[in-house]
C-alpha cells in the first residue's frame, strides 16, 4: 500500500453474529515519521473463543464485596 489513508478504516458491526469458534483480531501500524522510514507492522491476536452455549453453574461460594473498589468477587464451580 502506497499510504494509510488507503487501509485506515473504522467500523461497528451490530447486532454481531458470531458462531462458535475461534476469531483473531489483525492490526497493522504504520510510523509516520516525518523524513523517516514508512515502516509498517502487523500485530495478530491470540485466539478469541466464541461459545454461545449456555454456561452449567454447580455452586457459587465464597461471596465477596469490596466497598472500597466496588469489585464483587466469587468462586463458582461449573460442569
Amino acid at each position: 500500500m502506497q499510504s494509510a489513508a488507503e487501509w485506515t478504516h473504522m467500523g461497528v458491526a451490530y447486532p454481531l453474529q458470531l458462531h462458535d469458534g475461534k476469531y483473531y483480531i489483525s492490526v497493522q501500524a504504520v510510523n509516520n515519521v516525518q523524513r523517516g522510514p514508512l515502516a509498517t507492522t502487523v500485530c495478530h491476536s491470540q485466539p478469541i473463543t466464541v461459545d454461545r452455549s449456555p454456561p452449567v453453574v454447580q455452586s457459587i461460594t465464597n461471596v465477596q464485596y469490596d466497598d472500597g473498589t466496588g469489585v464483587l468477587s466469587m468462586d463458582v464451580e461449573g460442569g
